[in-house]
């Protein structure tokens, strides 16, 4: 698989910040086989990381995005979105497209569910999790994601359903009922160390199993 590798800051750009994370991550990627074919650094200006980012999902497999500039870390593509108001706004907007994959930032990965994501082709929409929680979004129709994106926030902004996250996606998609979390088609139960942490008792749970 290619990866670009893409950071995104006017403190890298200008050189107020030395991006020393970048050659290890080029290396550590090198040894699990990926192909580093570009690295690019981009600065605050949301058209150009636009530009930047639809540039290299012609060239890439591997596009990762955070709206938190705490996650700036090289080669996970960090993307500032223009809305971001509710917790479904991770979805982020202006990068809803065909064949693009939304992975959670607050979930640790083991390699072999990042490759069952990979691997496993989506004919709409695929979604990857537990019983609790959703980890990916795997998304062939950019328009029919879009869709049920704009339909829980409008839901949720009128009052109709408790939150907008990617469970209330998942049921909209699936016709299901809002509220209890119930899984049925196009979902690829996780059942292995891949976990997502909510609260420090998420993450105090992981670390003394």
């Amino acid at each position: 698989m290619i990866v670009e590798l893409i950071s995104t800051g006017s403190e890298l750009l200008l050189g107020d910040t030395v991006n020393t994370n970048v050659s290890w991550l080029a290396q550590e990627l090198n040894k699990l086989g990926y192909t580093i074919a570009h690295q690019s650094v981009v600065g605050d200006n949301p058209k150009r990381m636009a530009e930047v980012f639809q540039l290299a999902r012609t060239r890439a497999d591997i596009v990762i995005t955070s709206h938190d500039p705490r996650y700036e870390v090289p080669g996970a593509r960090r993307y500032e979105p223009q809305n971001n108001h509710l917790e479904i706004d991770r979805f982020t907007e202006e990068l809803i497209a065909d064949d693009v994959c939304f992975l959670y930032g607050d979930t640790f990965y083991s390699e072999s569910v990042i490759q069952k994501i990979a691997d496993t082709p989506a004919e709409k929409l695929l979604f990857f999790g537990n019983e609790r929680s959703i980890v990916a979004i795997k998304v062939a129709d950019g328009a029919l994601f879009r869709q049920h994106v704009d339909r829980v926030r409008a839901l949720f902004l009128a009052g109709k359903i408790e939150k907008c996250i990617g469970w209330q996606v998942y049921q909209s998609f699936e016709g299901l009922p809002f509220g209890e979390k119930t899984i049925a088609a196009d979902y690829i139960l996780i059942q292995d160390g891949t976990e997502d942490f909510n609260s420090p008792a998420d993450y105090n749970r992981r670390t003394t199993k």
